[in-house]
């Protein structure tokens, strides 16, 4: 039963993700990426990792699609105009190159032998284990993360200001 809900989960996040990149309004493909975290959130539940989950829930669906929703909105992004492409050569050549990847990614997948995993221990994606991980191994990481994050922030409502209030 758990390889079908891996396939029908996986099935989702992929299919959410192309629509994510291909669609052409902002707010489309925003929902989209919350459809891809919601399912990436079943997988990792399937992985038996409830922390890792509901983090993924909590912070990515959650607060950050809000604050992606909230700078779309504020940029006030104009709607492309409707105009009709053909199926031309830059069509068919992107098309014939992600065919070559999947089938390439499938080849290798399929020929790459049986590999033994290690098992886990019973606090796996546990809040401890996840918190102790982040805060003594990767603490440096996680602070520079911080203030990437703080940085972008500040350049999005840099770029998101009108030229009248620069001035």
């Amino acid at each position: 039963m758990h390889i079908w809900l891996f396939y029908i989960f996986s099935t989702i996040t992929v299919a959410a993700t192309i629509l994510m990149i291909a669609h052409k309004n902002t707010i489309t493909s925003a929902m989209s990426l919350v459809v891809s975290l919601c399912s990436l959130a079943a997988l990792f539940l399937l992985l038996h990792a409830p922390f890792v989950a509901a983090v993924q829930i909590i912070v990515y669906a959650g607060a950050i699609m809000v604050l992606f929703i909230f700078v779309i909105m504020m940029l006030q992004i104009p709607k492309p105009h409707q105009k009709t492409t053909r199926f031309g050569i830059k069509h068919l050549l992107v098309g014939s190159c992600g065919c070559m990847l999947f089938a390439f990614f499938f080849v290798a997948f399929a020929t790459i032998p049986q590999v033994s995993f290690k098992t886990v221990t019973a606090d796996f994606g546990s809040a401890q284990q996840v918190g102790e991980t982040l805060f003594s191994k990767y603490v440096i990481p996680f602070e520079l993360l911080g203030v990437l994050l703080l940085s972008g922030l500040v350049g999005a409502l840099f770029l998101g200001r009108k030229e009248e209030e620069i001035k």
